[in-house]
């Protein structure tokens, strides 16, 4: 395989190419593409190995009060959709409590997130993207981030973790329990 025929391998993935745009010590003529993404697969694991560590987990919520069963699909499209921004990740798509089990569905999301400045909008981008006719998460209250926060309010990190977790258990939420159990949930990059 030729390095044009690596290039067109290689540049169907929109990380690397936006690697290479702006990495301006990359030169065609002393690396071969292929060396190239040695480099950049080599940066992204390190990248990756220091988040795991340094990391820490938060709790989000995408509530559009307009979406009902009819837009499962879409939500568990959209779950697919923004996988590339978490590096781990915990989710469900849920009814919620309320009179009617059509209404209200919404989505929890435990994750360590891979780029926090440009999370929310990436998320809004893949939002719009799947219900052009909602508002964005911008213009209203769709999207809440919950951080664990060192304080006497606040529980110990692994303690508000394994809280957080058991959320996505809906037999165990009590009074917080939905009005019917969709079963969509899972997670990727965890153990």
């Amino acid at each position: 395989m030729d390095n044009k025929q690596l290039l067109q391998i290689y540049f169907n993935n929109k990380d690397f190419k936006e690697y290479v745009d702006k990495n301006e010590s990359w030169n065609e003529d002393l690396f071969t593409y292929y060396e190239c993404y040695k480099l950049y697969e080599k940066k992204n694991k390190i990248k990756n190995k220091k988040l795991n560590k340094e990391s820490k987990f938060c709790f989000i919520t995408i509530q559009d009060f307009s979406r009902r069963l009819t837009d499962l699909d879409k939500l568990k499209q959209f779950i697919k959709n923004i996988e590339y921004l978490y590096c781990e990740c915990y989710w469900c798509i849920e009814s919620g409590k309320v009179a009617a089990p059509d209404s209200n569905l919404h989505i929890h999301i435990l994750s360590k997130i891979i780029n926090p400045k440009k999370h929310k909008n990436k998320l809004n981008l893949e939002w719009i993207k799947l219900f052009p006719d909602s508002t964005n998460l911008y213009e209203k209250d769709f999207y809440k981030l919950n951080q664990w926060r060192e304080s006497e309010k606040m529980p110990p990190y692994e303690q508000w973790l394994n809280e957080k977790i058991q959320y996505f258990e809906d037999e165990k939420k009590g009074s917080h329990a939905n009005s019917i159990d969709l079963n969509c949930r899972g997670s990727w990059g965890v153990d």
